[in-house]
């Protein structure tokens, strides 16, 4: 028996964000490592198979996505606010740029916070779908000190772009060494053998010398 999304009076759903950066650190010194931030939209904390997604709530916003039969480069802004200075050394010191983000949206039963993990919804594994998955190209900071308190938080605006943008970055082509070819067909293909004697060589092409 699978729950129906059209048999539904009303329903919720919260987009859940992973993002994972290499290096990760604190402070300026601190040794990197390999770190899975998650948060999410809603002012509640999702709990799933692999982790918490911390609620931010308002703090969180998301651009909207492109939506197409096959796939694109259209790219995604992701802003954090609110981030205490005291916390926003691990922005400056961490691997910001280059990270992998995934969103993904969670249906849940109107009212509660349990997600509706049955969901006969397509592409959907445990009443969550899939949205995005890429990496940050680039990001910006803002400083936001409030007139009242005097008290400053920071803004991360973080643009994403999706992974089959890496497919128009691919370097196409094959290095005219010995060990590339023999590794691609076979090590009777001595096509290649006299290339490194050729190498810092020089030519006349039309001269006399």
């Amino acid at each position: 028996m699978t729950t129906s999304l059209q048999s539904l009076n009303a329903f919720r759903s919260t987009l859940l964000i992973r993002q994972t950066i290499q290096e990760y650190r604190t402070t300026a010194t601190a040794f990197p490592s390999l770190t899975t931030l998650r948060y999410n939209d809603s002012i509640y904390d999702v709990t799933t198979t692999e982790g918490t997604f911390t609620g931010l709530g308002p703090l969180l916003k998301l651009s909207s996505s492109k939506t197409a039969l096959r796939s694109n480069t259209a790219t995604i802004s992701v802003t954090i606010s609110g981030i205490p200075m005291t916390d926003a050394r691990a922005i400056l010191y961490s691997s910001i740029k280059g990270s992998t983000i995934q969103i993904q949206r969670a249906f849940f039963q109107a009212g509660t916070n349990t997600i509706i993990s049955d969901l006969d919804f397509p592409l959907a594994t445990g009443g969550i779908t899939g949205r995005f998955a890429g990496y940050v190209s680039t990001y910006t900071l803002e400083d936001v000190v409030d007139p009242e308190t005097g008290i400053g938080t920071v803004s991360v605006l973080m643009d994403c772009v999706p992974l089959t943008n890496l497919l128009t970055r691919v370097v196409k082509g094959l290095r005219t060494n010995p060990v590339d070819l023999r590794h691609l067909t076979s090590d009777a293909d001595v096509s290649f053998d006299n290339v490194p004697a050729l190498e810092e060589a020089e030519w006349f092409f039309g001269g006399t010398k």
